[in-house]
């Protein structure tokens, strides 16, 4: 995305703000005015406190987020979400990332036995977890496309678990500098 703004914009001053590494964290960031847009991933189930006549967006695209696992020598998961069996060792966004508040929904609608073995908010370091054999863990799809298609990385539920989500990218309705 970054790039593609940059061929239209020119070059672009992006940073990762691990100081406000929770959701509502870098939606304040926005909110206090201290960044001029914010690129996150937005779904019914998880509130936004943006308020919309302060702040608007462009949908960029949407994302799904597959609950994965490794292969076995078999080519089945080795870690697998069954709802009537042993609860499957699962690798956690935590409690503060958007995948986080959109899994504990899902949960709360849909039990199924889990234990959780590592929290990371980064869908990065669940992913190098999952490819370690750590546990299962639902990574956004991008991430793991040749992972997939190599057979490296396998489903570890049934397609209704997938999470999906729209890529947005917010800014103020009235933008405090003239670039933005």
């Amino acid at each position: 995305f970054v790039r593609s703004i940059e061929e239209r914009l020119g070059s672009l001053k992006t940073r990762f703000c691990d100081q406000y590494s929770s959701y509502d964290g870098n939606v304040a960031v926005l909110n206090q005015g201290e960044c001029d847009f914010l690129l996150t991933y937005a779904h019914e189930t998880v509130p936004l406190l943006l308020d919309p006549t302060r702040f608007i967006y462009r949908r960029l695209g949407s994302e799904r987020a597959i609950p994965v696992s490794i292969a076995g020598a078999d080519g089945r998961p080795v870690h697998a979400l069954r709802p009537a069996a042993e609860p499957v060792r699962m690798l956690s966004y935590g409690s503060c990332s958007f995948f986080a508040r959109r899994l504990a929904k899902l949960f709360a609608d849909r039990p199924a036995p889990h234990v959780t073995v590592y929290e990371n908010p980064m869908s990065v370091g669940l992913k190098a977890m999952v490819l370690a054999g750590r546990g299962m863990a639902w990574i956004p799809e991008s991430l793991i496309t040749e992972e997939l298609r190599s057979g490296l990385l396998v489903p570890a539920a049934d397609p209704s678990w997938e999470l999906t989500a729209e890529i947005r990218l917010y800014r103020a309705a009235t933008p405090s500098r003239p670039g933005a």
